[in-house]
């Protein structure tokens, strides 16, 4: 399993365009298309004040492996040209090499649930502290003995995340 963790980037920008719909605004990362997940105007002022509109666009920014200063664009309509801003991303931690060091595996369910880009043991569990699964109920209990019979099974204390993960 290889887990990519995505940042939110929130900026706030100054005389952006109010009142748009999530949809008109695009953000790129290089040549590659950000989702814009929100955009929420802060300040609004009147049509003859100047300087005092605030909007705050919140991106999800895709999993980088390499370090150093990202630059974000975005651009709605109404706008001259795109809006630029850097931001200087950290590695995240090897934690497959962590754990494997400590000679135990990634938990990923803490990752999931707490995600960091720190190296941190407490992220990595003893194989012998994942529960074991176990079959609560097979349906149907019998079937043809030539097969093509379906089987559902019903487990308990599958290391799963998701239908994905099991084959």
């Amino acid at each position: 399993r290889l887990l990519q963790l995505q940042s939110r980037v929130s900026a706030t920008m100054a005389n952006f365009p109010q009142g748009l719909l999530l949809s008109s605004v695009v953000a790129t990362l290089g040549a590659d298309n950000v989702r814009v997940l929100q955009v929420t105007d802060l300040v609004k002022c009147s049509a003859v004040a100047i300087d005092c509109n605030r909007t705050r666009v919140t991106l999800l920014a895709p999993a980088l492996a390499s370090p150093g200063d990202k630059t974000f664009s975005v651009s709605a309509p109404g706008m001259s040209a795109p809006l630029t801003f850097a931001i200087t991303f950290e590695p995240p931690c090897d934690f497959q090499a962590l754990c494997a060091a400590r000679s135990q595996l990634v938990n990923y369910r803490a990752l999931l649930d707490a995600p960091t880009i720190a190296c941190d043991p407490a992220y990595c569990i003893k194989a012998a502290d994942i529960s074991a699964p176990e079959i609560l109920r097979v349906s149907p209990t019998e079937g043809f003995v030539v097969g093509g019979t379906l089987v559902t099974l019903q487990v308990a204390g599958l290391p799963a995340f998701s239908a994905a993960d099991i084959k």
